[in-house]
């Protein structure tokens, strides 16, 4: 039986009477699409992040190990603290001038030795000149108004004393005597008015004899020049205008001789230093050069922000190479026998390889990463002095600790690793 074509594609045709119609996707559901898709992208992000990898970290480790500080750096004891700080100078000044003016002369430049008194600079002293001159030829107009005045006095008194005699013997009367005592009176007067301007014109003279002076700019101490702020030709006040034309200070005076230490130790181990404890200081710049030192002072506060007490201490022995603001790294010797010294005298330390300390994002805490079977372990630690290639490591640490060497842009806490001892 033949079927007709229509009949067919009415069988091919899909019944969707009872179908819901397809809703039209609105905003919201959009936004709610969007939103489970980044929660999930951000979920498995985290996961790759955090979650320890299953695959093993190949690492390099190295065996801390228990060090014995040499007796040679500690006469009677050995280290009980180590601290970083800086050399500083007790006695340092800015040199400048006592009024403005402008620089006329400079006979110093950076790294010059000048002793105590010695001229450093010079302003323009033409307007103190001038102003020195007029004050001498007011004094010497005071000086000759007052010799006018005591010859008029002078004159005066013989006149005054025979009208006295004349009024006694009754050929004057009493009228005119009182008349020629008041020119008298007026005359000494005239004498002490004088005497007076002599005076405040000799005051006038000093002031400008001490501004003539202040012109010169005199070293303050013997010391090294370490700054030159001004150039010739400039304007240089003692006080500041708030603008940037005007040099409120010339050149940086240092003694050097007042050289010394300012370094910041934890505040759980102040208890054990004290003034006069020796101690020994290597700079940055001279790592294998010891200085012999001591403790000068103990500043008797704590900072909150740092729980440190600063310490200050001073070289027993002077030496050119020593500069202001150098880096230093201070080990405190103990001047009492150590409670755990071996038969050398010296005191048992922590020292890691450097290269296995690693500093946080701040670049201020340091830590390590220590293995714990096949995990890592961020370990938190305090630093101590640097030897060469190694680290000493005052807390944080103890010996046996396996500490990785390697690897450290995989590492982080919990991470699976295969370490193998070097």
């Amino acid at each position: 039986m033949t079927v007709a074509k229509s009949e067919l594609l009415k069988q091919l045709r899909v019944d969707r009477s009872g179908a819901k119609p397809i809703e039209p996707a609105t905003p919201q559901r959009r936004w709610a699409g969007w939103s489970v898709a980044g929660l999930l992208v951000v979920g498995a992000s985290l996961a790759w992040f955090y979650l320890p990898s299953t695959q093993a970290v190949p690492v390099k480790a190295v065996v801390v190990k228990q060090v014995t500080a040499s007796g040679a750096s500690a006469p009677a004891g050995g280290v009980v603290v180590e601290a970083t700080g800086y050399v500083v100078a007790r006695r340092e000044a800015t040199l400048a001038p006592k009024v403005a003016g402008r620089l006329d002369q400079l006979f110093i430049e950076e790294g010059s030795r000048v002793v105590a008194g010695a001229v450093v600079a010079k302003l323009d002293d033409s307007n103190m000149l001038a102003a020195l001159r007029q004050a001498q030829g007011g004094v010497r107009l005071a000086e000759a108004m007052l010799e006018q005045s005591r010859l008029a006095l002078a004159n005066g008194l013989p006149q005054y004393q025979r009208e006295q005699e004349q009024a006694a013997a009754g050929f004057i009367s009493a009228q005119a005597l009182q008349t020629r005592k008041s020119e008298y009176d007026g005359l000494r007067a005239a004498v002490l008015v004088s005497e007076g301007n002599l005076e405040v014109s000799k005051g006038a003279l000093a002031v400008a004899e001490r501004n003539l002076d202040d012109t010169v700019v005199r070293a303050p101490f013997s010391g090294v020049v370490t700054s030159r702020a001004a150039q010739a030709g400039e304007i240089v006040s003692p006080i500041s205008s708030g603008g940037g034309t005007i040099r409120t200070g010339i050149a940086t005076l240092v003694d050097m001789d007042s050289l010394e230490v300012e370094v910041d130790v934890n505040q759980n181990f102040i208890h054990k230093l004290r003034v006069g404890q020796p101690a020994t200081i290597r700079l940055d710049a001279y790592p294998d050069w010891k200085i012999a030192g001591q403790v000068v002072a103990i500043v008797p506060t704590a900072s909150r922000s740092k729980g440190t007490v600063k310490v200050r201490l001073g070289f027993k022995d002077k030496d050119a190479r020593i500069l202001p603001e150098m880096g230093a790294h201070v080990a405190f010797i103990s001047d009492r026998a150590p409670e755990r010294a071996d038969a050398s005298g010296g005191v048992p330390r922590v020292v890691v390889p450097a290269d296995s300390v690693q500093s946080g994002m701040d670049g201020g805490s340091a830590f390590v990463y220590v293995v714990v079977g096949s995990k890592i372990n961020r370990r938190d630690v305090v630093l101590g002095l640097r030897e060469g290639d190694g680290q000493v490591i005052v807390s944080g640490l103890s010996a046996g600790d396996r500490v990785a060497l390697s690897g450290f842009d995989k590492l982080r806490e919990g991470v699976s690793v295969n370490a193998s001892d070097i």
